[in-house]
């Protein structure tokens, strides 16, 4: 991360959590959450403006949930159609799950991805309400 942001003067902080219980990960899952954030940050760095971004990741029983935000200038009415936002939403869905995303000042983008063969929990994950926003001052 600090490769891609350090350069722009953009702090980085990155977390992760992991709830007991949890199945062991699988290659194509991390791949294409790595190409989510990759993107992302992509994003961050040519658009937004912010001086902080934040990762965090969350690990449940479900599946994973993947959290980024900046606080930059969000984006304007209307947008939101970019190939940078389709492709990180075509990602989650390949994995079986899903983008949110919440702008106003800065962007915040939420992924859940069931792990593999767990798809039942996908639901139960987006109705439990897991909101990882970030913090609105990273370290």
């Amino acid at each position: 991360g600090n490769l891609v942001l350090g350069p722009h003067g953009i702090r980085l902080a990155v977390s992760a959590e992991m709830e007991d219980g949890c199945p062991q990960a699988c290659g194509p899952l991390f791949l294409g959450l790595f190409r989510i954030v990759k993107e992302a940050l992509a994003n961050v760095v040519k658009h937004s403006g912010a001086s902080s971004v934040e990762v965090r990741v969350v690990a449940s029983r479900d599946g994973l949930v993947l959290a980024i935000g900046d606080d930059g200038r969000g984006l304007p009415p209307g947008c939101g159609k970019g190939r940078g936002l389709l492709s990180m939403r075509r990602r989650a869905e390949e994995l079986g799950g899903k983008m949110t995303l919440d702008s106003g000042a800065g962007l915040r983008l939420q992924f859940f991805v069931p792990w593999p063969g767990h798809a039942a929990g996908r639901a139960n994950e987006a109705r439990r309400g897991t909101d990882l926003r970030p913090s609105e001052s990273p370290a």
